[in-house]
C-alpha cells in the first residue's frame, strides 16, 4: 500500500532526527543555526497524527488488509465466472467505500457478465454506469464494458444509436492504449457500420478505416504479445479483412 502507517512515520521521524543532529555537527550554516533554536516536536502531536492516520487508513472507511482480501476474493469469483458471488462481495465493500471507483467498475463488469444475453440486464447495467457517472470516466476498462454492452444491444436490436455508442467507446479505449481487444471490436463495428451504408463512398471510407485499425492490431500483436488463442483469433480476423 502507498499509504503512510504509524510505524513508517515513527521510523522516518527517528531517521530524520538523527540525520539532522549528525548534519548539525558536520556543517555550519545560518539554516542549521536556526534549526538549533526550534523547540522539539511535541510527542503528543505525533501520537495524535499516527492515530488519525490509522483511523483513516482507507479513504472511505475500509481497512486496507480487509479491503485487499476482499478484492482478491472478488477476483477469484470473477475468474471462475461466479458473478453473483462477486457482486455480493462488491456490494458489501461499497456499503463502506461508496465512492470507490475501482469497485464501481468491477460492479458494472459483473452486472454485465452475469447475464450478457438479457436485454433487460444490459440496459440495467448501462443505467447503473450512467447513474454513477462512470461513462464520463477516462478509463479503458469502463470504456470496454460500455462498448461491449452497446455492441450486444446493437446486435440484438439493430438500433443504430447502440452501434454508434459502441464505436465511440471502443475507439476511445483503443486510442488510449492500442490494445488489440478494443481495437478488434472497433474495427469490427466499423465494418458493421459500412455494411448498412447506402452511400458507397461512406462505405469505402469506413472499410479503409477498419483496414487501418487492423493493420495497427497486426503490428501490435507481432511486436508486443505472446500469441495466445485470443490474439490468434484477432489476427486471423485481421488477416481476413486485410486480404
Amino acid at each position: 500500500s502507498s499509504k503512510l502507517t504509524s510505524n513508517s512515520i515513527s521510523n522516518t521521524i527517528s531517521i530524520l532526527s538523527q540525520r539532522i543532529n549528525d548534519i548539525k555537527e558536520e556543517l555550519d550554516s545560518p539554516f542549521f543555526s536556526y534549526m538549533s533554536e526550534i523547540p522539539p516536536v511535541d510527542n503528543k502531536i505525533i501520537k495524535r497524527l499516527e492515530k488519525h492516520i490509522n483511523d483513516t487508513n482507507c479513504d472511505n472507511g475500509c481497512n486496507d488488509l480487509t479491503y485487499s482480501q476482499s478484492i482478491n476474493l472478488i477476483n477469484e469469483y470473477i475468474n471462475t465466472d461466479d458473478f453473483d458471488a462477486a457482486l455480493n462481495e462488491i456490494n458489501k465493500l461499497l456499503s463502506s467505500c461508496s465512492e470507490n471507483m475501482e469497485l464501481k467498475i468491477k460492479k458494472a463488469f459483473c452486472m454485465y457478465k452475469r447475464n450478457e444475453d438479457s436485454l433487460d440486464n444490459l440496459k440495467q447495467t448501462l443505467k447503473y454506469i450512467h447513474d454513477n457517472n462512470l461513462d464520463s470516466v477516462v478509463n479503458v476498462d469502463i470504456l470496454c464494458i460500455v462498448g461491449a454492452i452497446q455492441k450486444r444491444l446493437w446486435l440484438k436490436t439493430s438500433i443504430y444509436d447502440y452501434l454508434e455508442g459502441a464505436i465511440t467507446s471502443y475507439e476511445s479505449a483503443f486510442y488510449i492504449n492500442k490494445d488489440y481487444y478494443p481495437g478488434s471490436n472497433y474495427g469490427y463495428l466499423l465494418l458493421e457500420k459500412a455494411n448498412i451504408q447506402t452511400d458507397i463512398e461512406i462505405c469505402r471510407e469506413l472499410f479503409y478505416e477498419a483496414k487501418s485499425i487492423y493493420r495497427s492490431i497486426v503490428k501490435k500483436c507481432r511486436n508486443n504479445y505472446t500469441i495466445d488463442e485470443w490474439a490468434a483469433a484477432t489476427l486471423s480476423t485481421a488477416f481476413a479483412v486485410l486480404g
